[in-house]
């Protein structure tokens, strides 16, 4: 018996972004029931996990409990069944999309059993840098009530159900949960139809795990044993026995390739996933497949084992403007490095080693990854370095190649780190503390010099002050704080990136149009007259990106450029005063200047047209105070504005809680 009630919901469908969504449910958001024996019913909703309701005289148990936002949806479904209240959950692992549930049945009185590991798993508020996710704690009113650490048996009205503990599956605290007396079985999420299965292995989770899960229950189910999935449509023994194939195919074909010395960027994830993509959800969500359970795949005794591995997460304040994910081994790098502006491009890269661990040859592939490519955008590039030279060879529509200076030559991509930690590690078996890094499609570039630092640090220059990068001894990057410099990243490293995941996430914000766009901090103009000048101002737009704005100066800068990018510049077409004090017709840039008691003061310079950090004492015109004054509600992003009162126009600076100002008027 099959039945469903349909939830129309006029929320935004986001869930169905998401990787892990499941195929087989449909639109609109419909809680479908199905009845498994007699009083054994499947509800399952969306991408919310399948609860199993078995109805007995004194009241329900449930299996699983769905998330906070669908069990109301649920619990109508489960009333058109039976009046009897739920007084028995049992949740087969800590997701929320199982557990959140819980307080809706607790609240009425139910009793919630779950794994030991449940409450400590939950329980963590902790952000996982490998998926730029934060994960808060679950309800306290959420966890389970009773635990059990290896079996519990419980004798219930409606016959004795058993509850087994399966160590190191989807999670490190998975519960299958057996109905001998109807002869029915719930897998929770070791157990997923429809789309990719997903090994959460920073709670314990192991691809060998969650086979063996299924290899110590195959001996008790038979072909009349209904198998209930976490997510997607109930099955069969001969379904799980399908399932458990796939996963060791694709478990034994990763392991193959690897013998071979392979790394993530160059396995062959077709060939691995050949003849299970229709069952995975697609070519796409088959390699996002691959993707995460590489981690948890252990290589073969005797295969290749890197040097360094793992992956950098670069940020501006609260928003990450790439990730990068690399192995290195003696011979060569290969990584993965996703940049999201102008819009999200994944680079591909392999740098070739010579035995003394200096690249040899640099090749690059370019994709993008929303909208259609044009003949001219650029595809790939490559660099290969002789004693004193390189030779840049850049593919669009036709090859180009040309020659430039670069002894002690090291490759460079914008926003890569990992190409860093190349020329630490060489430097530590060669003594290059010089190098000429070469950037075939942009990005620091020049020849750039080490020095020492406070500690274990090492200082990278680069235009506008110093990356400080932390090392170990064999020069694998451990950090990068780039604070300092105009550029202002913070840069950490992590064990792994699902990096698939997170291009194909940044990709949609493209579409959305809430991608990062052409410039992290866009430009922006304002006009405005002071009597019969016109005056105008061009200026970068910086976000607080939930940065603390106005801590030594402006984000440690106590000389600002008074916005971002390039220098703000100022255009008066007739002599005005700024601040009581005469300024002639012409263009200049504009600075701000922050002194020891907090005060500001606002500097007119002769210089116009640089780059933000080219600022000349020198050259200075003049130095007005600025007058400060709090703002309600805070500003997110940088603005200047030019207001008139009268003969009076009011020149303000606002960001985040701030207002400075300084009085414009016609010259005498």
């Amino acid at each position: 018996m099959r039945g469903s009630i349909v939830v129309r919901t006029g929320a935004p469908l986001a869930a169905a972004l998401c990787w892990t969504c499941r195929l087989w449910s449909q639109s609109p958001l419909a809680i479908r029931t199905e009845t498994v024996a007699p009083g054994y019913v499947v509800i399952s909703g969306y991408t919310n996990g399948n609860i199993l309701a078995v109805i007995g005289d004194s009241g329900v148990l449930l299996v699983d409990a769905q998330s906070a936002r669908r069990v109301p949806q649920a619990d109508s479904a489960l009333r058109t069944f039976t009046g009897r209240p739920v007084r028995w959950v049992i949740s087969t692992h800590y997701h929320g999309d199982h557990i959140e549930g819980n307080a809706y049945w607790r609240a009425r009185g139910a009793e919630v059993v779950g794994h030991e590991r449940i409450p400590v798993e939950a329980g963590k508020d902790t952000t996982i840098a490998e998926l730029a996710w934060h994960r808060t704690p679950a309800a306290p009113d959420a966890l389970p009530t009773r635990t059990f650490r290896d079996s519990l048996r419980l004798r219930l009205p409606m016959g004795d159900v058993v509850v087994a503990h399966a160590p190191a599956a989807h999670t490190g605290g998975d519960a299958v949960v057996w109905l001998p007396q109807a002869n029915v079985l719930h897998l929770g999420d070791i157990l997923e139809l429809g789309a990719p299965p997903f090994v959460d292995w920073w709670a314990g989770g192991t691809l060998d795990g969650m086979i063996a899960a299924v290899d110590a229950v195959l001996p008790r189910v038979n072909d009349r044993t209904r198998i209930i999935p976490g997510h997607g449509p109930v099955t069969d023994r001969a379904g799980l026995l399908a399932y458990r194939d796939m996963l060791a195919t694709i478990r034994d074909r990763m392991v193959g390739g690897l013998a071979t010395g392979r790394t993530r960027e160059s396995l062959p994830v077709l060939d691995i996933v050949a003849g299970f993509v229709e069952r995975l959800g697609g070519e796409r969500r088959a390699r996002q497949f691959v993707e995460a359970l590489y981690p948890g795949v252990r290589r073969p005794a005797g295969a290749p084992q890197p040097i360094s591995r793992g992956g950098f997460v670069v940020r501006l304040g609260t928003d990450t403007l790439a990730v990068e994910r690399f192995e290195r081994y003696a011979d060569r790098m290969e990584g993965t490095l996703v940049r999201r502006s102008p819009e999200t491009r994944v680079h591909r890269y392999v740098v070739t080693l010579g035995p003394d661990g200096r690249p040899v040859r640099f090749d690059d592939s370019i994709s993008r990854r929303t909208g259609t490519p044009l003949p001219t955008e650029l595809r790939a590039a490559s660099v290969l370095f002789g004693p004193d030279t390189a030779t840049i060879t850049l593919l669009r529509d036709t090859a180009v190649a040309r020659r430039v200076p670069a002894a002690r030559g090291y490759p460079a991509l914008p926003e890569s780190f990992a190409l860093y930690e190349v020329w630490l590690s060489a430097m530590r078996r060669t003594g290059d503390t010089v190098a000429h890094l070469v950037a075939p499609v942009g990005g620091p570039a020049g020849r750039l010099r080490l020095r020492p630092g406070l500690r274990d640090t090492v200082l990278i220059p680069i235009i506008g002050g110093a990356f400080v990068a932390r090392a170990d001894e064999v020069g694998r990057l451990l950090e990068l704080d780039g604070s300092a410099t105009t550029l202002k990243y913070r840069v950490t490293r992590v064990e792994d990136l699902p990096i698939e995941r997170l291009a194909a996430s940044f990709a949609w914000r493209d579409s959305t149009g809430a991608g990062l766009g052409a410039w992290v901090s866009g430009r922006d103009t304002v006009v405005g007259t002071v009597g019969s000048a016109r005056v105008w101002i061009d200026y970068g737009r910086p976000a607080k990106r939930g940065r603390e704005i106005f801590s030594r100066g402006v984000l440690g800068d106590t000389v600002w450029r008074t916005g971002a990018n390039a220098a703000t510049q100022l255009e008066v077409s007739q002599p005005v005063q700024i601040g009581g004090q005469p300024l002639a017709a012409g263009r200049y840039s504009l600075w701000t200047h922050f002194r020891m008691d907090g005060s500001a003061e606002l500097i007119v310079n002769g210089q116009s047209g640089q780059w933000g950090t080219q600022y000349d004492p020198g050259r200075d015109v003049l130095r007005v105070p600025l007058r400060g004054a709090p703002l309600e509600p805070p500003v997110e992003v940088f603005t200047v504005a030019l207001e008139a009162s009268g003969q009076t126009v009011r020149l303000s600076l606002r960001w985040d809680r701030t207002e400075l100002s300084v009085e414009l008027r016609p010259a005498p």
